[in-house]
């Protein structure tokens, strides 16, 4: 993968790892990675390979939802641990806040 390197991309795309970023409207950069993608088949490969595992670990739909899940876990236990009284501040619920 090829893109400039802002926003949400830079957390997607690790530059030389997983794929190539460019710095926005300069022309120059993205000429260089494109250059850089035809003439390296094999690293290709490699960061096609490591973009998937990053992929499948981090964004894919199953993390996606088992981090959803767990902020829904996490937000009833606070809510529980509000109507006993307790602290909810780093996960406490014993009414102990320090």
């Amino acid at each position: 993968m090829e893109t400039t390197g802002q926003s949400a991309f830079t957390e997607l795309v690790e530059d030389g790892g997983t794929g190539l970023l460019h710095r926005p409207g300069d022309a120059a950069s993205l000429a260089s990675r494109i250059r850089r993608i035809t003439a390296e088949e094999d690293r290709n490969r490699e960061m096609g390979l490591a973009a998937r595992r990053r992929y499948e670990r981090g964004f894919s739909p199953a993390v996606g939802l088992e981090r959803l899940l767990e902020e829904y876990r996490t937000a009833i236990a606070g809510r529980s641990a509000l109507a006993r009284g307790g602290d909810t501040r780093a996960g406490r619920g014993d009414g102990d806040s320090r």
